[in-house]
């Protein structure tokens, strides 16, 4: 059972066992946390960002562990949508991202596409999101940089999942 709420700077803790591994933080836009105030620094601009972040909870509200964290902003008819988990939480990505997804379709109806993209190496995200429904839609050449894996920008692959 996942539930989801915004984070707090008493979640860095947390937050920092997650961003600290390189194995999560390999294809993300953001270094690996060297220092718990990373974590800190990163909750804080989740909480500035133009969208919505917010931590992704297994179990009930009393006895949670934080597995992941997912995000979005909505972009006129599309939201464009981000999401990292623990490898501790195996498979939480898919059996929170699907509902996840169709939760943000009903909500919104004047929504018509949900997309991301992750780099053409990241296997593991690709499958994720082709078991949830999304389509492969292209390959965007120098798309985004991910400082783990190099200053350069690297090729992205689009994924999407329309009405």
């Amino acid at each position: 059972m996942y539930f989801t709420r915004k984070l707090t700077y008493d979640d860095a803790g947390n937050l920092f066992r997650i961003t600290s591994n390189p194995e999560v933080t390999k294809y993300l836009g953001f270094r690996t946390h060297r220092v718990i105030d990373d974590a800190r620094e990163l909750i804080a601009a989740y909480a500035k960002a133009n969208g919505y972040w917010f931590g992704v909870f297994d179990g009930l509200p009393w006895a949670e562990r934080l597995v992941g964290v997912a995000g979005y902003e909505k972009q006129g008819h599309s939201i464009a949508c981000a999401l990292y988990f623990s490898p501790l939480a195996r498979g939480a990505g898919r059996r929170f991202a699907a509902p996840w997804v169709r939760e943000l379709f009903f909500q919104n109806s004047d929504i018509k596409r949900i997309w991301a993209h992750c780099h053409v190496d990241n296997v593991q995200v690709q499958r994720v999101m082709e078991r949830m429904g999304a389509v492969r839609e292209g390959r965007m050449a120098k798309y985004a940089v991910f400082p783990n894996t190099s200053e350069e920008p690297q090729d992205c692959y689009l994924y999407a999942i329309t009405s």
